[in-house]
């Protein structure tokens, strides 16, 4: 996953009724994995930034 991906979330993270809940955002950043061994994705949905792990997003498209 890269800057300027079209992600969703993952079908797996079930978040009913929040404002980013089967809509497309776009990646704006992604995180260097910390300590723990996790990486952070910042995705824009609806001109609003939301912080996931990696695994909660899937990729819809790819920027070349």
């Amino acid at each position: 996953m890269k800057v300027g991906d079209l992600v969703k979330l993952s079908m797996h993270k079930t978040r009913k009724g929040m404002p980013y809940d089967n809509t497309i955002g776009v990646v704006t950043e992604v995180k260097p994995t910390d300590e723990q061994g996790w990486t952070f994705v910042t995705a824009v949905f609806d001109s609003t930034p939301y912080t996931f792990p990696l695994t909660d997003l899937e990729v819809v498209s790819e920027s070349r």
